[in-house]
């Protein structure tokens, strides 16, 4: 008996779904999206500075239409996506800003291509797939045009406080403002490519009532010492924690095992016992306190001659 494999071949058609993107190339704009800055009334070294951005959900913009990836076939309802791409870290005039999480009614955070992060809004949108298709690839610029109507915010940490005085931060943003099949999710950001809006969004803040820590780095230095008196000696510098220009705070001293005391090896069988004097403060209004960082050594019975090195993190956290 002879047997024939039957090999079935079969192709679903949902394997295949249109997912069209329409992105939209900016030809003017009737007004900005809207950006506000945000900074707290006391200013601490990694203080958040919140950027908001509003995109109205009413004629503010004039684009063509550019059908850039999927089709029409199937599709029913559409949304407005609007896509904000911020750096993850810049510097505006001498001072250091970090990325640290979005905010707002976002339907997603995306990575984009250029390594820049994107904040995606969206509403649903009155007009069909098909609607849009009739403007797709003709260029015609069309006047009218919409955004999500959705207030999203990046917030950035200073890396480090300036001075006190009056600052410009300026933060370069591409904003894409596309149309999409409701629920879409982006993974491939491809599609966008040479579509985005580049501008330079700026705006004033004022550093007036702040604190911050005064020395970024101590060093411990026991110095040169003879075997016989290595164990047991002890060296202290101080953290000064300031406040000025009206602000007071409370802190929270910590090294990295989490208390005020930590035990780090320095090679040759010595080790050294770190202390904070002070775990908890209070910075009166325009005033300064020290907080004093011990090193006591702790000689075994195998301490050998040589250079002793080691480093420990103190964290400062102000409330």
């Amino acid at each position: 008996m002879k047997k024939i494999l039957l090999f079935l071949l079969g192709l679903s058609n949902s394997c295949f779904a249109a997912e069209p993107i329409f992105a939209l190339k900016v030809a003017s704009w009737n007004q900005d999206y809207q950006v506000s800055i945000k900074t707290p009334s006391i200013m601490y070294d990694g203080s958040e500075v919140i950027i908001s951005m509003f995109a109205p959900n009413a004629p503010f913009f004039s684009a063509s239409t550019h059908l850039t990836s999927g089709n029409c076939d199937g599709v029913s309802t559409m949304e407005v996506q609007d896509i904000l791409a911020i750096p993850r870290s810049f510097t505006s005039n001498g001072v250091d800003f970090d990325y640290v999480r979005a905010e707002g009614d976002l339907a997603q955070v995306v990575n984009m291509p250029d390594g820049r992060i994107g904040l995606v809004a969206t509403t649903p949108s009155k007009y069909s797939c098909s609607y849009y298709n009739s403007y797709a690839n003709i260029g015609q610029v069309v006047s009218g045009w919409y955004g999500s109507g959705k207030t999203f915010s990046a917030v950035y940490k200073i890396r480090k406080l300036p001075v006190s005085g009056e600052y410009n931060i300026s933060l370069p943003v591409d904003s894409y403002f596309t149309r999409r099949e409701k629920g879409s999710m982006w993974g491939n950001m491809g599609p966008l490519a040479g579509y985005q809006t580049t501008k330079e969004v700026s705006s004033k803040y004022e550093i007036t009532a702040w604190c911050r820590v005064m020395n970024q780095s101590i060093n411990l230095d026991h110095k040169t010492m003879t075997p016989d008196a290595v164990d047991g000696n002890t060296v202290s510098s101080d953290v000064r924690l300031e406040c000025g220009g009206g602000g007071k705070g409370k802190a929270k001293l910590r090294l990295s095992t989490g208390t005020e005391k930590s035990t780090i090896n320095l090679g040759h069988g010595v080790q050294s016992e770190v202390n904070l004097s002070e775990t908890e403060i209070d910075v009166a209004q325009d005033a300064s306190v020290d907080v004093t960082v011990s090193s006591k050594l702790i000689a075994s019975k195998d301490i050998t001659a040589g250079e002793l090195n080691g480093s420990e993190v103190l964290t400062v956290e102000w409330l």
